[in-house]
């Protein structure tokens, strides 16, 4: 399965404990303008796409939400975006069109296009981050948190198997 998702879906869902930090803080990332889900600022959490612009749901984080897990997930299903903490939708943007293809990996806890290239000396992102699941359509929250055999990136970093060689 590929990570360059170019088409009109996407989900992305992770458990996340963040920690407060002055700069914005990368979650998940394929560039600036792919996709992704980045704290815009300690007060703001984007879920983004790009397509010819930058396309955004973005919500203001309680008081409550450094220092404690939560579950994130932003879903586009080809006519909205959203953007759901702890299984609640907090935000919403219309858009259809297609996500911009980028050549820049899949990042977690940083951004490759602006923060990989020897120019950025600040901390990227300060978390921790589990149960990663990116699907290139759009499912629901169960599926987004529990179906790991159709997702095109599923990471517990809680268990470790052996599948195969690595040279």
């Amino acid at each position: 399965p590929s990570l360059d998702i170019a088409g009109n879906q996407l989900s992305i869902g992770f458990w996340l404990k963040p920690s407060k930090i002055p700069q914005p803080n990368s979650f998940i990332t394929k560039g600036k303008h792919g996709f992704g889900i980045i704290m815009e600022n300690s007060e703001t959490l984007e879920f983004y796409v790009h397509s010819d612009k930058r396309i955004s749901a973005k919500a203001k984080v309680g008081s409550d939400f450094y220092e404690n897990w939560h579950h994130i997930a932003g879903i586009y299903d080809g006519s909205r975006l959203q953007l759901f903490i702890d299984d609640k939708p907090v935000a919403q943007t219309s858009f259809t069109g297609k996500i911009s293809d980028t050549p820049f990996p899949l990042c977690i806890g940083r951004e490759a296009e602006t923060q990989d290239q020897g120019e950025y000396s600040g901390r990227m992102s300060k978390m921790i981050i589990d149960d990663v699941r990116i699907f290139d359509k759009a499912v629901s929250l169960t599926e987004l948190k529990s179906d790991t055999t159709n997702a095109v990136l599923a990471l517990d970093f809680e268990n470790d198997k052996k599948e195969g060689d690595f040279f």
